[in-house]
Formats: C-alpha cells, structure tokens, sequence
C-alpha cells in the first residue's frame, strides 16, 4: 500500500513539474509601443506635439508646470477627437543627504473631446489623488472608490445618478482621475498603465463623457440686435 502512495506522489510531482515548464514556455503577450498601438488603431502618432501643451488649465495640468507633451497618439474615435499621450516634465526631489535634484516624470493622459461643453466643473478623483486647487471647487462626497468634485454641488449631485455610481465603482483600478474642462473630458492614468489598459481607459472616458451630458451646456453669447431707425420718427 505504500508502495502507492509513494508511485501516486511521484505522479503529482512530475505533473506539477510539466506545468511549470509549459508556463515558463509559454510566450508573453507582444508589448507594442506607442506607435505601434497607434497604427494598430488607425490613430495619428507623433513623437511630441506642442500644440497640446498649456491648451488646458485642470486636473494634472494645474499639478505640472512646464510639461511637454510627447509620445503622442490622436485621431478621432466614435467621432470625437482623441488624444493619448505623456506629460514629462522634471521634478525637483530631494536626495537623503538633503541636497536636491531634477527627476524627469511622467504622466499618462487621455483627452476625448465632448460635442458639448459645459463651464461647470466635475472631477471624481481617488483618494491618493490630490484635491482640486482652485478655491471655487468643494468636495461633494464619494461616488463609487472615487470622491466627487464640482464648483456647483446643486448640478453635480444631478450628476451622481446610479449610473455615475455604477460606472466609478466599474472604473478601471488604473485609472487615477477624471475631470472635466470646457467641451473636453479627461483620465490621470496611474503609473502601472500598461498598453494593455490604454483600450479600457478609452472606453471608461467615452461612458464618463456620456455621463456628463447633464451638465448645463455652454451657450454662446449673442450679439446685441441692432436698433433699426425709422426715418418716420426723431
């Protein structure tokens, strides 16, 4: 009877040798640059693209100064234009001897511009993200694993409906903040995003778009009508 046991054990030990071999053999998923996830995509690639940089005021861009936009991937999707690109600029950190010196950093970003915009502002942000700086901005609470954001509470509380609820509970973990600025929405990507969570933080910034519709739109100002005169009357 032992004698079985001890063929069964061998059994189970070579077994779970061959699976480990077939893992390690098994290839990795191909890792595809920035272009080359472009092209796949029929999106536009440029190495830098200055046109980007300082058009927005919000979220990360109110955070970096002097940031540069490059390893840039645009084009239009759903209709609307798209832009996936880095933020590099340097940071001043300081070293355990107290000296201090430049890091250069990056930040993911995605923008989708929106058919309309609105002047109100609405930010979900997580909790290791920092608040919003601009003083007209207050918190209205936790929507989901995120902490809503608006400089008017009144509309962003018609904003947090259940669907707003269930998209940032369904959030992709990668994705930091999102925010909204003028006819465009915007993603803070966390620093693990890999190329393979660039398509789900595309799709999630196209719901929270669609989402934002209620925002009272921007509605451009009129020109005065002109007094006609009567050449009857003085």
């Amino acid at each position: 009877m032992s004698t079985f046991w001890f063929v069964l054990a061998g059994l189970a030990l070579l077994g779970a040798v061959m699976l480990m071999y077939l893992d390690r053999a098994r290839p990795e998923p191909a890792k595809h640059s920035r272009s080359e996830w472009a092209a796949i995509r029929g999106l536009d690639y440029t190495p830098a693209m200055d046109s980007l940089e300082g058009r927005w005021k919000r979220g990360v861009f109110d955070e970096v100064e002097d940031g540069h936009a490059v390893e840039v991937a645009g084009g239009l999707y759903e209709g609307s234009q798209l832009y996936l690109f880095d933020l590099r600029f340097a940071d001043v950190v300081e070293t355990p001897g107290g000296k201090q010196s430049e890091q250069v950093e990056t930040i993911t970003i995605l923008a989708l511009q929106r058919p309309i915009g609105s002047a109100v502002v609405f930010d979900l942000r997580s909790e290791t993200s920092p608040a919003p700086r601009e003083d007209e901005v207050n918190i209205l609470g936790a929507v989901g694993r995120f902490f809503a954001f608006s400089d008017d509470l009144d509309v962003a509380r018609r904003v947090c409906d259940r669907r707003m609820v269930a998209f940032a509970e369904a959030a992709p973990e990668v994705i930091e903040v999102l925010w909204s600025e003028g006819d465009w929405s915007f993603c803070w990507l966390a620093e693990t995003a890999s190329a393979n969570d660039w398509d789900d933080a595309i799709a999630a910034l196209a719901r929270f778009s669609s989402l934002l519709r209620v925002l009272p739109p921007d509605r451009p100002r009129t020109a005065p009508t002109p007094a006609v005169h009567d050449p009857g009357h003085p």
